[in-house]
């Protein structure tokens, strides 16, 4: 049950982002993102959230958001046990922007 529900809101997630992206008559670029720990291991289910749209990182930490209007944006990553992270990126007509996110564990307390 579990999984079906993380694959419908996976489907869900992208259809946002098409629907928000496809309304673009403009210039687009791509932007491609990899969430990693300070290990620098994969963190897969990495939520990233543009103007109110997300989507999930995969089993490498990646997630890529084509179609995206040429501007300024910036994304919010969140992922449980971690502290949120916001980087912003410059979109460009036909280029893919690469980032990578490094995620900072939240304090053990004792």
């Amino acid at each position: 049950m579990r999984l079906m529900n993380m694959r419908l809101h996976t489907i869900i997630s992208l259809i946002t982002l098409l629907l928000f992206f496809a309304g673009c008559d403009g210039p687009t670029g791509s932007v491609s993102i990899q969430v990693i720990d300070v290990f620098g291991h994969p963190l897969s289910g990495a939520r990233l959230t543009v103007k109110r749209h997300s989507r999930d990182t995969d089993h490498g930490g990646w997630a890529m958001l084509d179609r995206a209007p040429v501007g300024r944006y910036t994304i919010e990553v969140m992922h449980p046990g971690y502290l949120p992270s916001y980087r912003t990126l410059e979109v460009k007509a036909n280029e893919t922007v690469t980032s990578r996110v490094m995620m900072q564990p939240y304090e053990q307390r004792e």
